[in-house]
């Protein structure tokens, strides 16, 4: 009767231990799954978004007036129809980007083209009141963090040429890596890392 007793009490152990690895295990998904949407709203929030910097702020600012000279610098009769604000920042903080959220995309990437081609004529100089600053100013896709950082390896890569383009679709990084593959997107850096590898070797 005791090793009958012993023999059910082990097997009622095994089955709790797989229960609560089973738990643990729908956990881990379940916080993936939320961090993935929580991801895909950031990044739907962001894909309209480009950002500028270079541009420290003023007393009085109008961050309207800024995009109107830039516009027209970028050949634009106006600017596109567009919503300006700065980050939110400490006080005399000097680092404070302006972000321009377009009101689609398709106006924020025909802005970026532009921008592209005459990016190493724009100084803080063409602005009201920076009249004699030279220091570049820069304009960027808002990304959210693992894209951020995807986009950044994949830049390395294409001035390493061990990657054959790069597209921007919907505020995620699509890569090219090789002649013979289609534009996709990469979950994270490693990723693209393998992807690139496998290529090389």
């Amino acid at each position: 009767m005791k090793a009958l007793e012993d023999k059910i009490s082990t097997k009622l152990s095994k089955v709790s231990k797989n229960f609560d690895i089973f738990n643990m295990k729908v956990k881990e998904l379940d916080t993936k799954v939320d961090t993935k949407i929580q991801q895909l709203i950031d990044n739907d929030n962001r894909k309209r978004n480009l950002i500028v910097t270079g541009i420290p702020p003023q007393e009085n600012e109008s961050l309207n007036d800024l995009i109107k000279a830039l516009s027209s610098k970028l050949g634009y009769e106006s600017s596109p129809e567009c919503r300006v604000y700065r980050y939110k920042g400490r006080e005399n903080n000097n680092e404070r980007p302006i972000v321009i959220q377009f009101s689609t995309e398709f106006h924020k990437q025909d802005f970026f083209t532009r921008y592209k081609k005459i990016a190493k004529t724009l100084n803080l100089g063409m602005f009201a009141g920076f009249k004699g600053k030279n220091s570049r100013i820069y304009l960027q896709h808002d990304f959210i963090k693992t894209q951020y950082h995807i986009n950044k390896f994949a830049i390395k890569m294409l001035r390493e040429k061990k990657i054959i383009s790069t597209r921007i679709i919907q505020g995620f990084v699509y890569v090219k890596v090789s002649s013979n593959d289609d534009f996709k997107p990469f979950e994270t850096v490693k990723d693209l890392e393998n992807a690139i590898a496998i290529i090389v070797n």
